[in-house]
């Protein structure tokens, strides 16, 4: 694990500093990723879109997990990937079926 110490956003005086909470975690979670890629173990589960949540740091070290076939339009989805959005609007695809 890095030290989250190093994380801290600097504020040299109160309301000087514009900075998001969630893009400094999305830093840190993806520091954290890139020390244990090896350990296939680490996935990182959202319940949300990950890139909308400022957490899209995490791209530069792994993709979004598709189980689907990967469409040239596609971003930062493998089959590899560990990053795992559940939304529950997703609608699942048996055939060609679809059921949400």
């Amino acid at each position: 694990m890095p030290d989250f110490c190093d994380y801290a956003v600097k504020v040299a005086k109160p309301g000087t500093e514009l900075a998001e909470a969630t893009r400094v975690l999305g830093t840190f979670l993806r520091d954290v990723m890139k020390l244990n890629l090896d350990a296939e173990e680490l996935p990182v589960f959202g319940p949300d879109e990950t890139a909308s949540n400022r957490l899209d740091a995490l791209y530069e070290v792994t993709d979004k997990v598709l189980m689907e076939p990967l469409l040239s339009t596609d971003e930062h989805e493998s089959t590899t990937g560990r990053v795992m959005e559940m939304l529950s609007s997703t609608c699942a695809r048996v055939g060609s079926r679809a059921t949400c």
